[in-house]
C-alpha cells in the first residue's frame, strides 16, 4: 500500500509544479510584487549594468576527449556551442567570449543565468549523440537505479559556475582589437573559479547568486539548491558557502557528485556530509519582527496507518524527507528540525516570517 502511495505520488510531479506556480502568483500577488510570471527573469541583459549574473562554463576532459577521437569532438563542439547560443539567445543573455569550449555569459538576473543553465544540462542529456561518441570515455551513458532509474549523464559533461556581481565587484571595458565588450575585477576571479571546481554535469552557485535566486524561485522554474558547504577560494580572503543545483521540480534528474576539486572544504570535515535538515536552507532562519512579533510554523507528519505493524523504509523516510524540504526551499521556508520516533512516523518542522 505505501509503494504504490509513493508511486502515485511521483507521477503528480507535473500537476504539483502546477500548483506552485499557481501560490507563488498568488503569494506575489498579495506581496505586491507581481504576477509570477517568467518576464522578470527573462528580461533583456543591460550590459552596462552594475549588478549581473556571470555564468562561466566548459566541458569536462575536452582534451582527452580531442585526443581520443578528434572527429567525435568536432561534433561534441558543434552540437554543445548550438545549444549554448540558442539558451543564451532563449534566456536573453550577452555571450562575453568563447574560448575553445569555455563560455563566459552575462543576463541580467540569476533566475535567467539558473534557467539558461538548467536548459542547457537537460538539453544535453537528451541530446542523441552517436554511438562513437557514447563510446568515448568521458561521454559514456550513467543510469542510476531505485526510485527513479534513469539516465543521468549521456555525451560530454558541461560544469558551470554560477555567481551574481554587486556593485563594485566588476567593471565593463571595450576590447581595444575585438571591439567587443570584456569584464574583469573580482566577480569575474571568483565566477572563473567556481567553475573551474565543479565536476561535469555540475551547476555550481555561489551564496550571493544563492540569494538573488531565492527572492522569486518561480520566475527560475523552481531550481532545487542544496548546500554543498563552506570552502576556500583562491579568488576571495574568506571562506565562503557554495551551492549546486541539478534539478528543477518536477524534471527529476539525480546526478551524484563527490567534494569539490582544486579547493579546500573548511566545513563540514572533508568526510562529513551537510547535515539533513541544513542541505535544503539557502533563506535565513526567521526572526520575530513588526507587528506582534509572529512566526509562522509548520510541523508535518508521516506515519503509516494503522500505528502498528507497517513500518516506513529508511530510504522512504529520506525521500519524504527530501520533498518537504524542497517545497520548503521554493516558498521561503526554513527546516530546522527532524524528528523520528520510531520507523512508522517521521516529523519535519518549519519556520516562515509570514502567513
Amino acid at each position: 500500500m505505501l509503494g504504490w502511495f509513493v508511486m502515485l505520488f511521483l507521477q503528480e510531479q507535473k500537476q504539483l509544479k502546477q500548483l506552485m506556480y499557481a501560490l507563488s502568483a498568488h503569494t506575489d500577488s498579495l506581496g505586491g510584487q507581481g504576477n509570477g510570471s517568467m518576464t522578470a527573469a527573462t528580461r533583456a541583459v543591460d550590459i552596462h549594468a552594475k549588478e549581473l549574473a556571470f555564468v562561466f562554463t566548459d566541458i569536462e576532459n575536452s582534451t582527452e576527449i580531442s585526443n581520443q577521437d578528434p572527429a567525435s569532438f568536432k561534433q561534441i563542439q558543434e552540437a554543445h556551442d548550438q545549444i549554448m547560443r540558442e539558451g543564451i539567445a532563449k534566456h536573453r543573455g550577452y555571450e562575453i567570449i568563447t574560448e575553445g569550449d569555455s563560455f563566459q555569459v552575462a543576463f541580467a538576473t540569476c533566475q535567467a543565468a539558473i534557467q539558461f543553465c538548467l536548459d542547457v544540462q537537460y538539453r544535453l542529456l537528451e541530446q542523441s549523440w552517436s554511438k562513437e561518441i557514447l563510446k568515448l570515455n568521458a561521454c559514456r551513458v550513467v543510469r542510476v537505479t531505485g526510485d527513479y532509474n534513469q539516465v543521468v549523464f549521456a555525451g560530454p559533461r558541461v560544469r558551470m559556475g554560477v555567481h551574481y556581481a554587486h556593485p563594485g565587484t566588476v567593471a565593463m571595458r571595450t576590447h581595444n582589437i575585438t571591439r567587443q565588450n570584456v569584464y574583469g575585477g573580482p566577480a569575474i576571479k571568483i565566477g572563473s573559479e567556481v567553475s573551474d571546481i565543479a565536476a561535469g554535469g555540475q551547476i555550481l552557485l555561489t551564496e550571493e547568486a544563492v540569494m538573488k535566486l531565492a527572492e522569486n524561485m518561480s520566475q527560475a522554474g523552481f531550481p532545487v539548491i542544496k548546500l554543498c558547504g563552506q570552502y576556500k577560494l583562491e579568488s576571495t580572503s574568506n571562506p565562503v558557502f557554495l551551492y549546486s543545483c541539478n534539478e528543477q521540480v518536477g524534471k527529476p534528474l539525480k546526478r551524484t557528485f563527490g567534494d569539490l576539486r582544486k579547493v579546500k572544504k573548511v566545513w563540514p570535515n572533508a568526510d562529513s556530509p551537510v547535515p539533513a535538515v541544513l542541505e535544503y536552507n539557502i533563506h535565513p532562519p526567521p526572526v520575530p519582527e513588526g507587528k506582534g512579533n509572529a512566526l509562522t510554523f509548520v510541523s508535518l507528519r508521516l506515519a503509516t496507518y494503522p500505528s502498528s505493524g507497517c513500518s516506513i523504509p529508511e530510504h522512504l523516510q529520506r525521500r519524504f524527507l527530501e520533498v518537504f524540504a524542497v517545497q520548503v526551499q521554493q516558498f521561503k521556508g526554513y527546516m530546522f528540525q527532524t524528528c523520528s520516533d520510531s520507523l512508522r512516523e517521521v516529523r519535519p518542522d518549519c519556520a516562515w516570517q509570514q502567513v
